[in-house]
């Protein structure tokens, strides 16, 4: 997802060590990782919401060709 190899999260947490200490990193590593979680679902919502209208979309659009393609059958019907 942030494309970071292994050598920068250990930066990272070698600073967050010193920034936060041993004493609160737990918490802090539990509240970004919370938050991290509630961001991807928020993320995947939208994608559904918009995956959801683009579906009721297409269908409206087949539905209108499907009842162009009857009215267009009933006023040429074949006289064989």
């Amino acid at each position: 997802m942030f494309n970071i190899g292994m050598g920068e999260m250990i930066v990272v947490a070698v600073v967050a060590l010193f920034v936060f200490g041993p004493g609160k990193l737990p918490e802090v590593a539990r509240a970004v990782g919370k938050g991290l979680r509630e961001f991807r679902k928020a993320m995947q919502d939208v994608a559904d919401d918009l995956n959801a209208e683009e579906i009721r979309e297409v269908k409206e659009s087949i539905q209108k060709d499907i009842k162009d393609v009857k009215h267009l059958g009933g006023s040429h019907g074949d006289k064989a």
